[in-house]
């Protein structure tokens, strides 16, 4: 018979109420394991907490290249618009390393003609050895 209730200790009884309370009181910076809001991501991009950022996902948080963007123009970022990292590392954000693409077909055409012109350097160099 289920009644909503889950053993937490032996002896002691955890309702669904106290097991929000328990998750809730151990949110963010109340967590001993809270790292100051940031976060870096598998591909190299820095996550900071900003749960109050319009752009903010579900869960709060908004890319670092994206604040700094937007500290540099003055606004904040449409959601189609693209941030680049022009020497091609994700964790460098400073500003003079940031363009902004106003959409992923133009982000897309530049970095088609980045590989074009890498690819008919190799093949140039190939030929003059």
């Amino acid at each position: 018979m289920n009644t909503g209730k889950t053993h937490f200790k032996k002896g002691h009884i955890v309702t669904k109420g106290m097991r929000k309370k328990i998750g809730l009181s151990k949110m963010g910076n109340k967590n001993p394991q809270w790292k100051g809001g940031k976060q870096k991501t598998t591909y190299g991009y820095i996550n900071l907490s900003v749960p109050n950022h319009p752009n903010a996902s579900k869960r709060g948080v908004v890319r670092r290249h994206r604040l700094v963007m937007e500290k540099k123009i003055g606004r904040y970022l449409r959601p189609n618009e693209v941030v680049h990292h022009i020497n091609g590392v994700p964790g460098d954000d400073r500003p003079e390393n940031l363009y902004l693409f106003s959409n992923q077909g133009k982000h897309r055409l530049y970095e088609m003609n980045i590989m074009r012109t890498y690819f008919k350097w190799i093949r140039v160099e190939k030929f003059h050895i």
